[in-house]
């Protein structure tokens, strides 16, 4: 069975790869699938495919899932689209000189499925059973569609699925055909993202728990923009759909009104912390006196009490802390404190010189009076003014202020 299933980011990949290689005129239908699993991790996964019908794929599609994402292909398809990739090495070696390597090399495993049809609900059931399979390609399974806290979708590109619905017959293999409920056993090739890789991008470490974010959300689709931006040799991404995402969460920038670039900031990288933090439960802690230890000391221990409840990549990119100290006026004693920060309001540094116009007369009655405006420090000398008019008479030697 020439068929091969691909993780979210690579079918990205290579939907758009796939494209370029065909004409204009040929027409790439995908067939989208709502996944819903059950499993016991000793014994079996079962997932029900439902098709639905109102979403269709296609390059310039504005809808952003936020869920997870695989792909069904076709053994030709996959290496052609590979075979695209290829003229895209340099461009990728910018990126990186493991990305390739990463994508292709390292999370490829077989993986037996058994397949039938529920007239029922008029949807697919695969069963991946842990006695059909290596136990580590199982496990790995496991990782691929046991999501318990964010929605499953697979594209089928290869045509094959649609047969299942035909007459009312399985039609897979051509040696093979039944009724209705009976299981057709299949091999595929499973093409997964490496633990590294999924690390790389943060998927881990999405927090859909924390109370203070948006559920994970605003994480993935400003992930899926980043990645839409550095896709090599993609066109322009307008960024419709993370704006309309952001509205959502902040009703603040609907509309076409004009924002201040800071608050959008600000408001981005909170959301993007919430929604990072590998914290799932905050602990209560105290702080010391800060009184008879050094400075360094106390600073490190306010550090690791802000990290036992914020701890994301925002914080390792884009916080710090500053010292506050407060001096009695009347005991004289001193408290030290340390606050986080993740941006500072810093005045504009004002001038330190100011304008003077002067009227210039000279001694031997002949030339007319010049006037000159000079540029001097705001709280210098006369020294500084005599420099700079002098400068500005262009005097000879012998000529004096």
């Amino acid at each position: 069975m020439d068929v091969e299933i691909v993780s979210g980011l690579t079918s990205e990949i290579l939907y758009r790869r796939w494209k370029e290689a065909h004409s204009d005129a040929d027409q790439i239908e995908g067939v989208l699938y709502s996944v819903s699993s059950n499993y016991d991790a000793d014994l079996e996964i079962v997932l029900d495919l439902r098709k639905k019908e109102d979403y269709r794929k296609s390059e310039n599609a504005e809808v952003e899932f936020s869920g997870c994402q695989y792909a069904l292909v076709t053994e030709g398809m996959w290496l052609l689209a590979q075979k695209r990739l290829n003229d895209f090495n340099s461009v990728v070696r910018n990126i990186g000189s493991d990305f390739h390597a990463e994508y292709y090399g390292v999370d490829v495993f077989p993986l037996q499925i058994r397949l039938s049809v529920s007239w029922e609900t008029n949807s697919l059931v695969v069963k991946i059973s842990q006695k059909d399979n290596v136990i580590d390609f199982y496990k790995k399974a496991c990782k691929f569609f046991c999501l318990e806290s964010k929605p499953l979708h697979i594209w089928d590109f290869s045509g094959k699925t649609t047969q299942f619905f035909i007459n009312y017959r399985v039609s897979l293999l051509n040696d093979c055909s039944g009724q209705p409920g009976k299981q057709i056993v299949l091999e595929l090739q499973v093409h997964g993202l490496s633990d590294s890789l999924r690390d790389r991008y943060g998927t881990n470490n999405i927090n859909y728990e924390n109370p203070l974010g948006m559920k994970g959300e605003l994480a993935l689709t400003f992930g899926g923009l980043l990645r839409k931006l550095w896709f090599p040799g993609s066109s322009p991404v307008p960024p419709r759909m993370f704006k309309t995402r952001l509205s959502n969460f902040f009703c603040r920038f609907s509309g076409n009104n004009q924002h201040d670039s800071h608050e959008l900031l600000a408001l981005l990288l909170d959301g993007l912390h919430e929604d990072l933090n590998r914290i799932k439960c905050k602990p209560y802690s105290e702080v010391n006196d800060a009184e008879g230890r050094p400075v360094e000391e106390v600073a490190e221990e306010y550090w690791r009490n802000h990290l036992a409840r914020n701890d994301s990549i925002i914080v390792d990119l884009f916080q710090g802390q500053f010292q506050s100290t407060l001096v009695c006026p009347v005991c004289h004693k001193v408290s030290i404190t340390f606050d986080p920060f993740m941006y500072l309001s810093l005045p504009l540094p004002s001038t330190t010189k100011r304008s003077m116009t002067l009227t210039m007369l000279t001694t031997d009655g002949v030339t007319f009076p010049c006037t000159f405006t000079l540029m001097v420090p705001k709280h210098g000398r006369l020294k500084d003014l005599i420099d700079a008019l002098s400068a500005a008479c262009s005097l000879r030697d012998d000529e004096t202020l």
